[in-house]
């Protein structure tokens, strides 16, 4: 995976639940860095935030987000 920016800011879930909860992911959409989302953090939106997770899936689909996986490999 490649990046077209050079800073990329990794999103925590209390951060980003917080976003989602507003239904203002477009103000990260905006934003000139690259903001992605860990498999982890994506569990515990599924997990926890059922409603959430729904407009995760669409920030994900339209390309506001990205997810990632991380690994210690």
């Amino acid at each position: 995976m490649s990046f077209t920016s050079l800073s990329v800011i990794a999103a925590d879930t209390s951060v980003l639940i917080n976003f989602l909860r507003v239904d203002r992911i477009d103000l990260i959409a905006r934003h000139s860095h690259r903001f992605i989302v860990t498999d982890h953090v994506a569990a515990e939106v599924t997990d926890f935030y059922s409603d959430q997770r729904t407009r995760l899936d669409t920030a994900l689909q339209f390309g506001a987000l990205q997810q990632v996986s991380i690994d210690d490999q």
